[in-house]
């Protein structure tokens, strides 16, 4: 095995793809580039395509090739770190002067990876993550290598693991799931009128304890913004965290991004390990912030000692904090799924029910053991039944067949159970989902007005995905008429509030009312709309430009532009898509003769 081959199993597990060629006008085609004079030839899986220079974006070279350059690059850092820490030893100023080229270098491989990112952003390509993190976590061992070049070489720290020559090995399957034990009972019950009295006595220990009680078991956490806001005018720094992200996840009244980042920046500015882990993860994740690795994995490693230190002293805040560092390799040496799973059962254990909840997704869904449904239920329903909003959501996900990969068999019984749960602490998507059940009639009658109020009500707290679904729903629901009068301009509304939030299908939506409705119809914004939606990827808006430019419906009849965009969609398998490129193609074969 070559000295990169690891970075490859990690992609080559998916089907290789050619080249992918980025045009001006928003197409992305795939497969073999040919250059010749003014011109590039893209073999495709639909045929051939040429295309003009002066019209392609960039071509981004296939998978394969992007790793193994990455590969090459590592390749050399390690050479270097081999010199800078080999027999004989060399100078201190000398060894790190070559420790800092070879950081260089691998920082320079983890940014064609995720540059390739951008373009390769299919789950399938989810390992280009992994390898980054890995170029990371050898980044943070040749830099621990540096030393003062006045007192001369220090030992290793004790966490690091490099070997004398660093050869890296293919990441491991991650491990069979232990024997799963039953979740421990729950604590005793808190004395809550106790620890209000002492909260109302000024003891600001109790008001973060209350708080955090009442943040566990009140999705609408009226109780808990109060409390944590008493302690953070106290300096309390805990408490700010969690105030920053009950603002985030829309907890404490609408979501508020400028104000929860206001709250998690005073309480890192005091220190806390917690606020730097919650910053890290908001960076990995692009919760608030543009989705940054780089960014967020130095901040973990500023926080990655002192969250383990708390976490390894009991608290379970940051025992499930460091669980999620150890499972996504941000801020740590190497990415552990076992001892992440085994810092969430502690906290788990000690009654903390995000960390049941957390524990449960990982069983779920094999985020960091073999999946296991049968776990994942015992652990996401003993914090349900505890009150804990986001678990009865999740319980609730786990018999729907809105996932059916965690699910094959719904259960809609099951599913309207847990969401209704969830749905009175007014959990959005608990709201969201009960709508849809309600809408469609499973396991309860249809009702078509409740639905929208439902939805109506999720809305104002909704954030990411559930927010985008709730506003494409009310929006469907006005264009149809379903529960409420028929309104296709309160539609258009819903569909662009959407749409401006980056959703492909509410893009799709608006293009549709403007190019089918005769009152509506709109030859420029139609174009617009399914234009934002093809360069999004949904094929059949793709093939809606397709069959726009073949047309020449309010715009210069184009039969090269339509071709692009029917060779788009056929290759996602679309087959009007397939039909239309063929006829395409008929005729300009019969214009040749």
């Amino acid at each position: 095995m070559n000295r990169y081959s690891w970075l490859m199993i990690l992609v080559l597990s998916s089907p290789a793809a050619g080249d992918v060629v980025l045009l001006k006008n928003g197409q992305r085609l795939e497969g073999e580039v040919q250059e010749s004079g003014g011109q590039l030839t893209v073999k495709t899986s639909v045929g051939d395509l040429v295309l003009p220079k002066d019209q392609v974006l960039k071509v981004v070279p296939k998978v394969e090739a992007i790793v193994a350059e990455a590969g090459l690059l590592q390749e050399k850092g390690r050479a270097l770190f081999a010199e800078a820490t080999g027999l004989p030893p060399v100078d201190p100023k000398t060894a790190n002067a070559k420790l800092r080229e070879a950081v260089s270098l691998l920082r320079k491989a983890a940014d064609l990876l995720q540059e390739a990112r951008e373009t390769y952003s299919d789950e399938k390509y989810d390992s280009l993550d992994r390898s980054v993190v890995k170029l990371f976590q050898e980044m943070r061992i040749y830099r621990d290598r540096m030393v003062s070049e006045v007192a001369g070489p220090a030992a290793p720290r004790p966490e690091e693991k490099p070997p004398a020559a660093p050869e890296p090995k293919p990441e491991p399957e991650p491990p069979a799931a232990a024997a799963p034990a039953a979740p421990k009972p729950a604590p005793a019950a808190v004395d809550l009128a106790a620890l209000e009295s002492k909260a109302k006595g000024g003891d600001v220990s109790a008001m973060y304890s209350l708080a955090l009680h009442l943040d566990q078991r009140e999705w609408s956490a009226v109780g808990a913004v109060r409390w944590y806001k008493a302690a953070s005018d106290k300096g309390d720094a805990r408490a700010m965290n969690r105030l920053g992200i009950l603002h985030l996840n829309g907890r404490a009244g609408k979501p508020d991004l400028k104000e929860a980042l206001q709250w998690i920046r005073r309480a890192e500015g005091k220190g806390l390990a917690l606020a730097q882990a919650q910053l890290g993860r908001m960076h990995y994740e692009g919760l608030g912030v543009p989705r940054n690795f780089r960014r967020a994995d130095e901040i973990c490693e500023k926080a990655a000692k002192r969250i383990r230190a708390e976490a390894d002293a009991g608290d379970a805040e940051s025992r499930l904090a460091y669980a999620w560092m150890l499972r996504t390799g941000m801020g740590v040496y190497e990415m552990e799924p076992a001892k992440a799973i085994g810092y969430c059962r502690q906290a788990a254990d000690q009654g903390y029910l995000p960390a049941q909840d957390e524990l449960g997704l990982m069983y779920a869904e094999g985020k960091a053991t073999a999946p296991d449904r049968a776990e994942a239920l015992r652990w996401l329903k003993a914090a349900a039944e505890a009150g804990h909003a986001e678990s009865q959501a999740n319980l609730g996900k786990m018999h729907d067949s809105y996932q059916t990969a965690l699910n094959p068999d719904a259960d809609f019984k099951q599913a309207r159970e847990w969401y209704g749960k969830a749905m009175a602490q007014g959990h959005p998507w608990g709201l969201y989902r009960m709508g849809t059940l309600t809408l469609q009639g499973l396991e309860m009658p249809k009702n078509e007005a409740e639905a929208v109020r439902l939805y109506g009500k999720a809305l104002p707290t909704a954030t990411g995905l559930t927010r985008r679904m709730c506003l494409n729903d009310l929006g469907y629901c006005h264009d149809k008429g379903l529960g409420v009068k028929r309104d296709v301009k309160e539609a258009l509304r819903f569909f662009r509030e959407a749409a401006e939030l980056g959703d492909v299908l509410a893009h799709y939506n608006i293009g549709w009312i403007h190019s089918r409705y005769p009152e509506f119809r709109n030859e420029r914004e139609a174009l617009k709309g399914f234009l934002a939606a093809a360069v999004g990827g949904y094929v059949k808006s793709q093939f809606e430009v397709g069959e726009i430019y073949f047309m020449g419906t309010g715009v210069r009849r184009d039969l090269d532009e339509a071709e692009r965009w029917y060779a788009m969609a056929a290759q996602q398998g679309w087959k009007p898509a397939q039909d239309s490129l063929s006829r395409l193609r008929q005729e300009r074969a019969l214009r040749r003769r």
